[in-house]
């Protein structure tokens, strides 16, 4: 819980993931998910579970594949730019523009090991190209 941040996380409605939960915690955010779902909100998830060097790939947690899963939904992938500006470690910042690109959704119903392929190699690619870009 992080002074501020972490009140407002908490006030409005955001799911909060227990890194150190495991099973416990995976279960509770399912649970946490199909609640907010059903008061029309919508899910986002960063599947390494945290921001990442730019043009590394990250290790993408089992979290985003329970949710596929059970909550039986397409997943769409988004690529983004930010750790070209906003670095995961440390306070400095770069001019630039962010660009968060909504890519194909995936539909519901993959085996678990196709979904985390797609997903990975969806938003590596797009990623590896809006960095390219160097906006």
């Amino acid at each position: 819980m992080i002074p501020f941040f972490g009140w407002y996380a908490w006030k409005s409605g955001m799911i909060v993931v227990d890194r150190e939960g495991q099973a416990k915690a995976l279960k509770k955010l399912v649970v946490d998910s199909q609640d907010r779902l059903q008061h029309k909100r919508q899910i986002v998830i960063f599947p390494e579970g945290h921001r990442g060097e730019p043009g590394v790939a990250g290790d993408y947690k089992p979290g985003v594949a329970a949710l596929y899963r059970e909550l039986g939904m397409p997943c769409t992938p988004v690529a983004l730019n930010t750790g070209a500006h906003w670095p995961a470690h440390g306070f400095l910042r770069t001019p630039g523009t962010i660009v968060f690109e909504f890519l194909e959704p995936i539909p519901a119903g993959l085996k678990r090991a196709e979904f985390m392929r797609t997903l990975q190699d969806r938003i590596e690619t797009a990623s590896t190209a809006l960095l390219a870009e160097g906006l």
